[in-house]
């Protein structure tokens, strides 16, 4: 923004002599300082204005980087927690499992209970019957057991005699 750019230093060499001339001279060289001036200012200001940005950017980037490290922290935490959950879940389900073939087994187990219960008092009827009945007739299944004995050691004898003649 030169406005007085049709005077030039060769001129002033020249017209020294004119006051006027040195003072359009000294005028444009002050409007060109206080130009500079302001546009140095201003880049200054810009300057001051990008430090401050740049300050807060670092600032944002270290609250960021430590949002992020507490992010990670709270996902580990988080992972560590539904892996722990996610295991347990998995300890139950197998215990649940477990627990059925179990309840199948003690069903089966006592199925099988029942049924030799039932067996045996079965047997513990008979038994009672047997008594009974060996109360009631004592002798006549005392002679019947040793004449069946009797019989058997004569059939034995008589076996053993065969044996012998036949040799």
């Amino acid at each position: 923004m030169n406005i007085y750019k049709d005077i030039n230093d060769d001129d002033m060499d020249k017209h020294e002599s004119y006051p006027e001339i040195k003072i359009i001279y000294d005028t444009r060289d002050m409007i060109q300082k206080i130009i500079k001036l302001f546009e140095l200012k201003k880049y200054e200001n810009i300057y001051e204005d990008i430090a401050e940005k740049y300050k807060l950017m670092l600032k944002e980037i270290e609250r960021l980087k430590s949002n992020k490290r507490s992010l990670q922290d709270n996902d580990d935490d988080s992972y560590k927690s539904k892996y722990r959950k996610l295991q347990s879940d998995i300890a139950n389900e197998n215990l649940e499992e477990e627990n059925k073939k179990l309840k199948f087994q003690l069903k089966d187990c006592n199925k099988q209970l029942n049924k030799y219960l039932n067996i045996n008092q079965q047997l513990q009827q008979e038994l009672e019957e047997c008594k009974d009945s060996l109360l009631k007739k004592p002798q006549p299944l005392h002679e019947e057991i040793v004449s069946q004995s009797r019989q058997d050691d004569f059939d034995m004898n008589y076996e053993y005699e065969d044996d012998l003649t036949n040799t």
